[in-house]
């Protein structure tokens, strides 16, 4: 990876060095380049999951998705919200050190944030590791500590947080996910290889002295004395004798699942994820006994901090809770700051994003400045018993949530700041997806088929028509007088709904595993898991013909379509943007890399929006559609030549141009001498419209090109390429 990036800027800097080599027939144009992804971030709203929290004097930084947030904790049970800062993803991790905040950001790397001013955060230094996971950070003097997953153990000299610099790095065989540091050595928690005891007393030259495995993974490690407390996973609480670093010893274990771990004077405090947090009494190490403290809340909690009288939870589906820990057997709550979970599915109306947030459930944002999406309004799990939020439609003043095994919910949105359930309707087993058109909501049960219901009265929805099915209900659309049922391995389904008292199926075609389906036109696009993008041409709705296919790479989970292009909730490959103009021959024309696990999409006027799992929402822009290139595509009023994508290419890559009208046409290649290479077209004459050439330059060597269009009345374009092999 980095052999062929170095190989890239190689060529791209020769191309510099050698434009004066042009000959004069190519010179006079500006080789202009851009994104090969044709995509523009527009906005954030990041919520997700409290993953990790850190506290100094009276600040605390925690996650919330990709934001870190930074509260006053000076009265715990009155936090006080000072700021909040966008970073890449998901906040795995976070420490404070001095003026700074050093924010693990898993695989887009360690970002320093600078607090000086704690109500106006700034990002000043960053670092990735190739392939790196970073899940814990720790900062002692001038060096930080990376626990990289799979990448190892990295060590920074961070003596200027601004400029974050490599000084020493160990392969720690396992998967590292925390370290600590104590006298000259740090104690990684390292997976299923479990704890590494690395000699850091020469940062540039880390030496490994010892370690200790078992079964199970070892995620956390405390300190205490001569002892340390290792948070091995389903293996539960191992304690070690580590007087000699060479040689740590077990001296005694707890066997309850334990994926967090402190340790202050006699107490050892434990997380233990969706079985809560416990305080056990370890003034005698080799004689443990049952805790005698224990605090439980819904979800799940793995990280957290342990300060004076207080811990601070990082409780992942819910937010910050702060205990008052001063009487260990009387444990209570005193502070909670909620977060955001899992951004799952999104509807678009007016200028308000409607957001389902799983275990959240529903979050309402102004988005009339989409560069700054502000929520306005919310409805949680603690106002209202819910499952898990998956789906969401709006219909005038109505929102319609498919919220798993707590039914359809309706919320009245008339003020959105203010949202109010009006109706739910119980489905036999989960409602996974609705669709409302009218006076009807479709409701795609994931064991159970598809409800028709009439919610002409959304305070009383009832049930007009069922079809059940032996298959998994994944999404749901209608059009005209059908839906379309995306049924995972079961296919496509389509249902009769002319007469929503007696639907019936007319007709199916198999697929891999449909999880999302929209419908434009006469055709059928089908978000088909590992198998990408089908599209299926339903003009006969008893007949489906499938006549397309794009492999996205991803996992599609979601899919909707604007215009000729078709927007795919890739799963971890974020947004991807296909061309289906000509729907026998779908192609990729752009991309957009979120920080998550994209879920659902929505293209709605100028932007797209994707549900991102625990980064949020992402708010984009198609810049194929902004810049007018589709307009072009269509009647063009004009000669152009686009970018190629992708770019650079190996071995071959899609050149697009328009034409206003019928016209002889020339598309040739040149190299960097300026020497004609190869003429994919050669004076031919092609009628008005977008074309699409695809240059494939397997007998080429790597290298820049330049591809030139040239017409009869004279018009003349040139752009830049670069093939690397």
């Amino acid at each position: 990876m980095r052999m062929k990036s170095l190989l890239c800027i190689i060529l791209i800097l020769f191309t510099s060095l050698c434009v004066s080599l042009v000959p004069k027939e190519l010179t006079g144009y500006t080789f202009t380049s851009t994104a090969d992804s044709n995509t523009t971030l527009i906005g954030r709203w990041a919520n997700g999951p409290c993953e990790a929290v850190a506290v100094s004097d009276n600040i605390a930084c925690f996650g919330n998705g990709a934001y870190l947030e930074i509260a006053d904790v000076t009265d715990p049970a009155n936090m006080v919200e000072l700021a909040k800062v966008v970073t890449p993803s998901l906040v795995r991790g976070v420490t404070i050190s001095g003026n700074y905040a050093y924010v693990a950001n898993g695989y887009e790397g360690l970002h320093v944030i600078d607090l000086t001013n704690p109500s106006d955060p700034i990002i000043r230094g960053s670092f990735g590791v190739e392939g790196g996971n970073i899940l814990d950070v720790v900062v002692d003097s001038n060096f930080a500590y990376l626990a990289c997953g799979q990448a190892g153990f990295y060590i920074l000299d961070v003596s200027n947080p601004c400029n974050p610099t490599e000084v020493g790095f160990i392969d720690t065989e396992g998967y590292a996910y925390r370290a600590i540091v104590n006298g000259g050595y740090s104690y990684l928690a390292d997976g299923d290889a479990g704890l590494k005891i690395i000699d850091i007393s020469k940062p540039s030259d880390p030496i490994k002295v010892g370690s200790f495995t078992t079964g199970g993974l070892a995620q956390d490690v405390a300190l205490d004395s001569n002892y340390a407390y290792l948070a091995y996973g389903w293996s539960g609480l191992i304690i070690l004798d580590i007087s000699d670093p060479s040689n740590p010893n077990e001296l005694n274990s707890w066997p309850i699942e334990t994926y967090g771990i402190a340790v202050n004077g006699d107490y050892a405090y434990t997380a233990h994820g969706v079985y809560g947090f416990h305080i056990l009494d370890v003034s005698d190490p080799n004689n443990l006994s049952i805790p005698i403290g224990f605090f439980y809340k819904c979800g799940g909690v793995t990280r957290f901090v342990v300060r004076n009288n207080y811990a601070y939870l990082a409780y992942d589906h819910s937010g910050l809770r702060i205990i008052d820990i001063s009487s260990p057997s009387n444990i209570e709550e005193v502070g909670f700051f909620a977060t955001g979970d899992l951004a799952r599915g999104i509807a678009i109306s007016d200028h308000y994003a409607y957001v389902a947030d799983l275990y959240s459930y529903l979050y309402i944002l102004d988005i009339s400045d989409p560069t700054y999406p502000i929520e306005v309004g919310s409805l949680n799990t603690e106002s209202i018993v819910t499952d898990y939020a998956v789906d969401i439609e709006i219909s005038g003043n109505y929102v319609y949530v498919a919220d798993g095994s707590a039914a359809l919910r309706i919320i009245d949105v008339t003020d959105p700041t203010s949202p109010i359930e009006a109706g739910f309707f119980k489905t036999k087993s989960s409602a996974r997806s609705v669709f409302v058109d009218n006076d009807y909501a479709y409701v795609a049960d994931s064991w159970e088929g598809l409800y028709i219901l009439d919610v002409s009265d959304p305070a009383n929805p009832v049930e007009t028509g069922h079809v059940s099915g032996e298959y998994e209900v994944k999404g749901v659309v209608v059009s005209d007088s059908f839906a379309y049922l995306a049924c995972g391995q079961a296919g496509l389904r389509i249902i009769d709904i002319s007469d929503p008292f007696n639907p019936g199926e007319v007709s199916s075609i198999d697929t891999d595993d449909a999880y999302g389906v929209t419908v434009s036109g006469e055709y059928v696009y089908i978000a088909d898991g590992s198998a990408g993008l089908r599209i299926i041409d339903a003009s006969d709705p008893y007949t489906p013909l499938e006549i397309g296919l794009f492999n996205t790479g991803g996992n599609a989970n979601g899919v909707a379509i604007n215009d000729n292009y078709v927007y795919v909730a890739d799963g971890s490959y974020g947004l991807r943007i296909i061309d289906v103009f000509d729907p026998f021959n779908p192609y990729e024309v752009g991309f957009y890399n979120t920080g998550g696990t994209a879920y659902r999409v929505v293209a709605s006027g100028d932007y797209v929006y994707v549900a991102d799992g625990d980064d949020g929402i992402y708010l984009i822009s198609n810049d194929l559609e902004t810049n007018t290139v589709r307009d072009e595509h269509f009647s063009p009023d004009k000669f152009a030549i686009m970018h190629n994508y992708p770019n650079p290419f190996n071995p071959s890559t899609n050149l697009f141009f328009t034409i206003p009208n019928r016209s002889a046409v020339s598309l040739k290649i040149y190299n960097v001498l300026g020497k004609e290479v190869t003429a994919l077209i050669n004076n031919e004459v092609l009628d008005a419209g977008q074309h699409r050439i695809i240059w494939d330059a397997s007998d080429l060597p790597s290298g820049v090109y330049f591809y030139r269009l040239e017409t009869a009345s004279q018009y003349s374009a040139i752009r830049k390429c670069v093939l690397m092999k």
